[in-house]
């Protein structure tokens, strides 16, 4: 950070999770998505962030953990010239109104879900990771979400960014440290997935990092059999989100499309810190037994 003088997404991440324990990187990039910061970009593509960015996003956040606010309103007051000082407090910030609910909370006043979450699940081989491996690596925790492929054969292999090409079946086994015959038996299982273009099936980045994690399990005797467990859990959670929105799934205008997508992220964002809790708890019963 000392050799130039913006932040990267990760340094604004370890900023951030100073005061908000629960941030991610894929948070960052929503509240991005949403219009409500705009970093500057590399020429490489890399997002650029400066203090009146950080400062931007400790309101955001402040906005949706301490007021309650949906995005709706948190942008619109952005919008009004709002001035947010360098720690971001409200500087000039006028009388706030009563909060009202936008039109996607509108749609959820069922209580099922509360809008306004982060859209991508957290994961422990995601966010906030520092990376190894040169200056492939580097460049990669500067830049978008990764994901990590630490279970790569070579443990010091970088970390393969978002959008890296996708690879063939051959490639993909060399670049884990697995057989042809292995990588079909992770697609059999559902663990990994192929898209096939003029007879011959590729493999996107997430693949790559199933394959390398399976390695890494394999070390410890388990297969892509009882790795099949963790498949047929996604598909459980899933199914089970899927009925909470159902409703608005099946509408077609945008209010409604936008309220699923903010349902689906904050049943995420619960799922996951439901089911990190009771593991950890099981694997204390375990460590006791």
């Amino acid at each position: 950070m000392a050799d130039r003088e913006y932040l990267s997404i990760g340094d604004v991440l370890a900023l951030l999770k100073v005061e908000f324990s629960d941030v991610t990187i894929s948070k960052i990039r929503f509240l991005e998505s949403q219009g409500l910061v705009q970093p500057e970009r590399t020429p490489s593509g890399y997002r650029k962030f400066f203090g009146p960015d950080v400062a931007r996003l400790r309101w955001v956040l402040r906005q949706q953990r301490e007021n309650f606010l949906p995005l709706k309103v948190i942008k619109e007051r952005l919008e009004e010239g709002l001035t947010i000082g360098p720690n971001g407090e409200e500087l000039d910030a006028p009388a706030p109104a009563e909060p009202e609910m936008s039109e996607a909370a509108e749609l959820l006043s069922n209580g099922v879900v509360h809008p306004g979450s982060d859209p991508t699940p957290t994961l422990a081989f995601d966010d906030g990771l520092e990376p190894s491996g040169g200056k492939e690596a580097r460049e990669a925790k500067e830049g978008d979400r990764v994901t990590l492929l630490e279970a790569s054969a070579d443990p010091d292999a970088p970390v393969v960014a978002e959008g890296a090409p996708r690879l063939s079946r051959r490639e993909l086994a060399r670049a884990v440290g697995l057989t042809e015959k292995d990588i079909d038996t992770l697609e059999q299982y559902g663990l990994i997935h192929s898209e096939e273009a003029q007879g011959v099936r590729t493999y996107g980045p997430e693949a790559r990092t199933v394959a390398g994690l399976a390695v890494r399990f394999g070390r410890y005797g388990l297969e892509a059999r009882h790795l099949r467990a963790y498949r047929s859990a996604v598909d459980r959670e899933v199914n089970l989100y899927g009925q909470a929105v159902s409703s608005l799934l099946k509408m077609r205008n945008p209010q409604a499309r936008s309220a699923a997508e903010e349902s689906l992220a904050e049943l995420t964002r619960l799922g996951g810190q439901l089911r990190s809790t009771l593991l950890a708890e099981a694997i204390e019963e375990l460590r006791r037994a």
